[in-house]
């Protein structure tokens, strides 16, 4: 009896596993990507979901945004289990389709603060918890989406693959030319005024 109930659960598991991928991969990488309302949250969680893609030890189970944080991704990744430092957090590249690095050091909360595996991911929740184009540990990310985002290098480097990337810091265009015109402005006023002083004094000594 307990062997046929334990059969049916596993039946009844792998038929909702098909159905949950029925409507098939995403296009645009090099391997099966679906697309998912949210990532597993624990380690039994990230195992069945492994189970449902059929991940194997070869190519693990990944469950990350991609690289414009507007969407969670699911699949087999093509690598082994891969060490991550303290400080990032992952994306999928979709132009490479590798795994990136994502600098995080400037979350409100949530940035993993100690070295972590790429498949226990899933204990650093802030780093798969995203909307509307932001992770939402990120204070400085406006919740647009967008298709520019100003981009920095990273300077993390492996051989595993996820290597020196292209990561989001957040910061629009825009702000950035705000903040560097207020600045020309400040100094042109600023040498002005010296300008000003500097010659009436000059004027005083004469007389």
């Amino acid at each position: 009896m307990a062997r046929n109930t334990k059969a049916l659960v596993m039946a009844v598991s792998m038929m909702f596993s098909n159905n949950l991928y029925e409507c098939g991969p995403i296009e645009g990488y090099k391997f099966p990507v679906f697309t998912t309302a949210s990532c597993p949250e624990n380690k039994a969680e990230w195992l069945e979901r492994s189970f449902g893609l059929n991940c194997t030890d070869q190519n693990g189970y990944m469950c990350i945004p991609n690289e414009m944080v507007t969407v969670l991704l699911e699949f087999c990744y093509t690598k082994k289990v891969e060490a991550i430092p303290e400080g990032l957090c992952l994306i999928l590249n979709k132009r490479s389709s590798a795994v990136n690095a994502y600098r995080c050091q400037h979350f409100s909360y949530g940035c993993p603060s100690y070295p972590y595996l790429s498949n226990g991911i899933y204990e650093h929740q802030s780093c798969v918890s995203i909307m509307e184009g932001c992770f939402l540990a990120d204070p400085y990310c406006e919740r647009t989406v967008t298709a520019n985002r100003k981009n920095a290098t990273s300077q993390y480097n492996t051989e595993e693959g996820i290597g020196t990337n292209s990561i989001t810091t957040g910061i629009p265009y825009y702000t950035f030319f705000i903040i560097l015109i207020v600045t020309s402005i400040s100094s042109l006023i600023a040498g002005i005024c010296l300008r000003i002083v500097t010659t009436r004094i000059s004027r005083r000594c004469k007389k």
